[in-house]
């Protein structure tokens, strides 16, 4: 038995052809996964970047909306204020009624008005008569300052509205009372209908509070939904909720977060509503806009494929090329060991390297 033989069965054989292909393959491999996944990673980075500026802009541009639509309330309820027949005292109450009355019909976003002077007594149009004396909204006017409610049943009519109040002053610039309109409880939710940024996209507005005040499904509105209570107590809102924690708290008026809502990872925007601190957020699911990501993915695993293959024909091709001189060299020797070899023969010399060197010591 040869030394060979017995080398053999106690290792086993790898051809240099074989080391090579599982090398160069295994490195090409690499590389390619390597290079894949930060391509994969730059894009996804590239992609939420630029679906952040436009989810902020989104919430933006809505709390601009909800500012003017708030602040033409107020200018509308001023205007009125400033009549005469409204704030002064000497006229009877019954007349500024009737005045009010006239101006509901022709005001159809208003759902109600009324009036009161600085003794909390509280003249509604439909007639009825409150002392609102403890209510929050007339102590900010008695001080001068503008209200507006989140929406809410109201004490006065039981109805789920938005009251909105302002001061009556008289000539000389003093509080003589308060004018107070109420308009419907859901109107806030048409201005987020309408907010899509992808098929699954949402828009909803929080008051100060963490409340749900508008959203396109009217019975979280009705229901008046806080999620950052209902985290508290259940872990799917949990995500959510921290989220709204820190819409209401940041200290920026606008910003981006993700978090994770029903097994669905979310990106929001947020942005703050100046005249009443309320908060319009935006959110989507970040699968919505990493359809781009997918398909640069697949580009990535099919091309990476055929360079792979490629690679791996080529080294083979090389490898046999290789080998096969080294495979001569080996036979001969063998033979020569063996007893059967002829010492009288040459080796072919092809190529300039470490294998002709090898042939070409044989020869000699």
């Amino acid at each position: 038995m040869s030394d060979w033989t017995t080398y053999s069965k106690n290792k086993k054989f790898i051809s240099i052809r074989t080391k090579l292909v599982l090398l160069f393959g295994g490195l090409v491999l690499l590389s390619g996964i390597l290079l894949g996944l930060i391509a994969i990673v730059l894009a996804k980075k590239a992609v939420l970047e630029k679906v952040s500026d436009h989810l902020v802009e989104k919430a933006k541009d809505t709390a601009t909306v909800i500012d003017t639509r708030v602040d033409s309330i107020f200018q509308f309820l001023d205007g009125l204020a400033r009549s005469p027949i409204v704030y002064d005292v000497s006229v009877p109450m019954e007349q500024k009624l009737e005045y009010l009355r006239k101006e509901v019909k022709q005001n159809k976003r208003v759902a109600s008005f009324g009036i009161s002077g600085t003794d909390g007594n509280y003249y509604s149009i439909t007639g009825r008569q409150d002392d609102i004396r403890d209510r929050e909204w007339f102590a900010d006017a008695m001080r001068g300052e503008d209200y507006i409610s989140s929406p809410h049943v109201l004490v006065i009519t039981g109805e789920f509205q938005i009251r909105v109040c302002i001061p009556m002053f008289d000539d000389s610039k003093r509080v003589v009372g308060l004018l107070s309109c109420t308009v419907d409880g859901l109107s806030l939710s048409q201005y987020v209908k309408d907010v899509k940024i992808s098929r699954n996209a949402s828009c909803y507005i929080l008051d100060t509070e963490g409340v749900t005040i508008a959203d396109e499904d009217s019975k979280w509105v009705e229901d008046q939904m806080n999620t950052m209570e209902l985290g508290k107590k259940d872990a799917t809102y949990r995500g959510i909720g921290e989220f709204e924690r820190l819409a209401i708290s940041s200290e920026k008026d606008d910003g981006v977060h993700y978090f994770h809502f029903k097994g669905v990872d979310n990106i929001a925007a947020f942005s703050r509503i100046y005249s009443t601190d309320w908060v319009v957020v935006v959110y989507a699911p970040v699968s919505d806009f990493l359809g781009s990501v997918a398909t640069l993915r697949k580009y990535i695993y099919s091309i990476g494929l055929i360079v792979l293959a490629v690679v791996l024909i080529l080294v083979y091709l090389l490898a046999i090329k290789m080998v096969k001189p080294v495979s001569r060299v080996a036979q001969v020797l063998k033979d020569i060991s063996q007893g059967e070899g002829d010492l009288t023969v040459r080796l072919p010399l092809e190529g300039k390297d470490e294998v002709t060197q090898l042939s070409m010591y044989f020869n000699e």
